[in-house]
């Protein structure tokens, strides 16, 4: 799971809390996505009174 701050945290099969990724400040909307067997971070920034969408992807893990 990711929050609006980008802190990321993973929860266990035995229901342990991981921390993944640190707090950052960023885009508007996060988003974790796999893709072939890697964990992305998306984080999306809408501009004021634009149609742009400025879009920043991490690699953060790979899990398969």
């Amino acid at each position: 799971m990711v929050d609006k701050t980008g802190r990321t945290m993973m929860i266990g099969s035995d229901l342990d809390v991981h921390l993944v990724a640190e707090p950052f400040i960023g885009g508007d909307v996060k988003l974790l996505v796999e893709s072939e067997c890697e964990l992305l971070l998306v984080d999306s920034y809408d501009s004021d009174g634009d149609d742009d969408v400025r879009i920043d992807v991490l690699r953060l893990d790979e899990f398969c």
